[in-house]
């Protein structure tokens, strides 16, 4: 049965959850429930392919499409990126390859992947995951935070939006050592200065086009683990 829903848009059922996989709920933003899908699609060989947005490895600073081919892949990539980067160049070319594939992508993405891909193409996609999304930056961002530490972005180690203990935030590592980091409160600042204009008349925020769809549950049980993800189920 599905629930009509005026703020979160239709579903069939809601949960909480978190990675079982304690390493990989660490290593996550938020539950590790997106990690831990894939993980269990690799491991039963239910998709050949992912495609997902990671950070670029000759420039963590950058947001890139990234196709992962297992499991490893998978826990490498784990972690929130905030810049929009869309997959569907690489679902389709994986799809033309006559691969089963899942992608994991902001609503604007999905929506996109929804109307524009083939009929005879949905088969090979086993599952869309959507992110909840209230705002995405844009690759201005970072660049404007990289220029005011005066740190080059070739000079960037890492690059983790959120970094640290839950619900994290925003860390910088540069080669030669130095680590900058700041409280989610910086997003404050940030997005209403580079947020995309499409995000600000954006109507889906959390991701109806999707076949389930995650985000933080901001929810801390006494464990004071943190990270909980809201699972929302739209299809079967």
């Amino acid at each position: 049965m599905e629930i009509i829903d005026t703020i979160l848009g239709d579903y069939i059922s809601i949960h909480l959850g978190n990675a079982a996989d304690e390493s990989i709920r660490h290593k996550a933003a938020s539950g590790g429930v997106v990690t831990a899908l894939l993980s269990y699609m690799f491991d039963e060989r239910i998709i050949d392919r992912a495609a997902v947005v990671a950070a670029k490895k000759d420039d963590p600073s950058v947001s890139v499409a990234t196709v992962l081919k297992d499991k490893a892949d998978a826990v490498r990539a784990a972690g929130s990126r905030y810049a929009f980067v869309s997959i569907r160049s690489e679902l389709q070319n994986l799809i033309k390859m006559n691969m089963r594939v899942a992608g994991v992508a902001l609503s604007c993405d999905i929506q996109a992947i929804r109307k524009s891909f083939k009929p005879e193409w949905q088969d090979n996609i086993k599952l869309l995951i959507g992110i909840f999304c209230g705002r995405t930056l844009s690759l201005d961002a970072t660049k404007f935070i990289l220029q005011k530490l005066n740190v080059q972005p070739e000079d960037v180690r890492s690059f983790e939006y959120r970094a640290g203990s839950w619900p994290g935030g925003l860390s910088i590592e540069t080669k030669e050592g130095r680590v900058f980091r700041f409280s989610r409160s910086i997003y404050n600042i940030l997005n209403p200065l580079f947020s995309r204009e499409a995000c600000l008349n954006c109507e889906d925020l959390f991701n109806t086009s999707a076949d389930i769809s995650v985000g933080d549950a901001w929810y801390d049980l006494p464990d004071k683990k943190g990270r909980f993800e809201i699972l929302k189920i739209h299809t079967r």
